[in-house]
């Protein structure tokens, strides 16, 4: 894996196929501490899986045997056609449990030019993030975020 040691064990694959990017990920279950990697992962239902997303738009599966788009938060579709980045659970508990899911909406944001969802904004302005940001996430990680976020089609829009 290339997101180190730590993530070795989510059992992930890539492949680009015709020139679209495929990541392939085994449906689970996670369980967070004090640290931003969970300290427990199971195998879980592609309901949990859906659950445990950053994003709405990142919890939408697609069926190869129906050739059906499925939306387990009932709330990525809408979010999808609206062009918004909102988080499935409560965004507060979201970010605190992996700080790092803020720079991705953020970079998201930027990358495909929607807007963020109120929530995510309230969420971010939150001490207890920004504490969670400092103790949680080291400075590589949060280097190599915001420099996604400026390597994206619309830079300002991150700042």
């Amino acid at each position: 894996s290339s997101k180190g040691e730590k993530a070795d064990h989510l059992q992930t694959a890539s492949l680009c196929i015709n020139g679209f990017d495929l990541d392939f990920v085994r449906l689970r279950n996670e369980r967070y501490g004090d640290d931003r990697i969970p300290d427990k992962v199971d195998v879980g239902s592609i309901v949990e899986d859906a659950w445990r997303r950053d994003l709405t738009i990142n919890a939408l599966y697609y069926n190869i045997n129906t050739n059906q788009v499925e939306d387990w938060t009932e709330q990525g579709l809408q979010d999808l056609q609206l062009r918004n980045i909102a988080t499935p659970r409560p965004t507060l508990k979201t970010f605190l449990e992996d700080p790092t899911r803020l720079l991705r909406a953020i970079r998201f944001a930027a990358q495909l030019s929607w807007t963020i969802d109120p929530k995510l904004f309230r969420a971010a302005g939150d001490l207890r993030v920004r504490y969670a940001m400092q103790t949680k996430v080291s400075r590589d990680a949060m280097g190599k975020g915001i420099d996604a976020c400026f390597g994206t089609r619309d830079p300002s829009r991150a700042i």
